[in-house]
């Protein structure tokens, strides 16, 4: 921004955020309306979220992450950036896994993807003890991320249940292509600690893609 307006701009930045965010929420109602000639009443509709009740907020975050984090992974568009971070996490793995593991993604990364999407399902059940549902649309979650604090809060403790789920994560080595199958099943038998510290980077980093939320998972 040219001067005299960028420092102007910055002092205006710097003093008013807070100002500007709530004049910003107080005028996105009209948004729709102006330029789309949407009816405010059913937009106001649309925004209207109930609040959580705290006696199912664990439950209900935790059902709200997983339909994000399927929504993520079957939606294509973490793909390129999912599979550079599982190469990186293979890159760090002691031989003879490390070439076998970057071989695994290459060649089964489409039955990864699924095998966790349909494994989902069980994880609130058995991290949480909640009762086992069908996942929500990831329409309904949207609106709810205002209550990312939540959501995070499953996420974290997603993260610290991994180890639990270990078992549940061995069976994606028989959706693999057959060369790397028992390849697979060594690297679960041999080296367990690999493969939970690999789950739960893989949290950590799907959780911070977490469209809103963007989650900071903290590892210790």
């Amino acid at each position: 921004m040219p001067s005299p307006y960028n420092t102007g701009c910055k002092s205006t930045v710097d003093g008013g955020i807070d100002q500007i965010i709530k004049f910003i929420g107080d005028m996105d109602k009209h948004i729709c309306t102006d330029a789309l000639g949407c009816p405010a009443s059913k937009f106001i509709q649309q925004i209207a979220v109930q609040p959580v009740q705290l006696q199912s907020i664990g439950c209900d975050a935790c059902d709200d992450a997983i339909s994000m984090l399927n929504f993520l992974l079957g939606s294509g568009l973490v793909d390129g950036s999912l599979k550079h971070l599982l190469d990186e996490l293979c890159a760090k793995l002691p031989e003879p896994y490390a070439d076998g593991c970057v071989s695994t993604v290459d060649g089964g990364m489409d039955q990864i993807i699924k095998y966790v999407t349909d494994m989902t399902g069980h994880i609130c059940p058995d991290a949480l003890g909640c009762s086992q549902k069908k996942m929500i649309s990831q329409k309904r979650v949207f609106p709810r991320l205002s209550g990312s604090n939540a959501i995070c809060d499953a996420l974290q403790l997603l993260y610290n249940e991994v180890p639990k789920l270990i078992n549940d994560f061995e069976g994606v080595c028989d959706v693999l292509p057959a060369a790397d199958v028992q390849g697979c099943k060594d690297f679960f038998k041999n080296e367990p600690q690999l493969v939970i510290q690999m789950a739960q980077e893989a949290v950590q980093w799907l959780a911070s893609e977490i469209p809103f939320a963007h989650c900071k998972i903290s590892s210790v």
